[in-house]
């Protein structure tokens, strides 16, 4: 119960799906047998956090094409689109070059949409953001299509992992800040 309101307002549920479909329990009511051993929030999102630093690092950077979407490798290419659609893409240059975000241009013939991809690490590749010229936002059928087409690229939306992120970073202030998360003996 003490997760209600995760589930709702950021997908808690869709981020323990995704945890097992990256390998972190053999079935969903697995690992929810795993996370409700916990008595304790900050036990939760130890485990959770735990479970996230044991998956495998994701390949280098995804497919180059995606549904209709082709990703931008070449710092003209995204420069350009970010003049000529009057938008911030160039500020995610630096994370590019990184090989940790990229930008892919969806093209069909009635739209056309920046979709912008991140590695939140083990995690994986989220599609964190897509728009139109001057930053527009996308009618929702047409972004329903391109997070479909993501997703079946295993390029899920962002708010998937919002809830999984949020825990992650409170266990990980809570460790910073000296208090001790109590975890069961099983599990030290």
């Amino acid at each position: 119960r003490a997760l209600d309101h995760r589930d709702r307002e950021y997908g808690f549920s869709d981020g323990l799906r995704l945890l097992v479909s990256r390998g972190a329990a053999p079935s969903f009511d697995a690992l929810v047998r795993e996370i409700a051993s916990a008595s304790q929030p900050g036990q939760i999102y130890a485990k959770i956090r735990n479970l996230v630093e044991a998956l495998p690092l994701p390949d280098a950077l995804p497919s180059p094409q995606v549904g209709n979407a082709r990703r931008l490798d070449q710092t003209i290419a995204i420069r350009s689109l970010a003049e000529s659609w009057h938008n911030c893409l160039a500020r995610y240059l630096d994370d590019i070059n990184a090989g940790t975000c990229a930008v892919y241009l969806w093209e069909d013939s009635d739209l056309q949409a920046a979709c912008l991809v991140r590695r939140y690490g083990r995690l994986g590749w989220f599609l964190e953001d897509a728009k139109g010229p001057r930053n527009v936002e996308i009618e929702s059928k047409q972004l329903a299509k391109i997070r479909a087409a993501f997703g079946e690229a295993g390029i899920p939306q962002y708010e998937f992992i919002t809830a999984i992120l949020s825990m992650i970073q409170e266990a990980e202030t809570e460790g910073r800040h000296g208090r001790r998360i109590l975890m069961p003996l099983a599990d030290q």
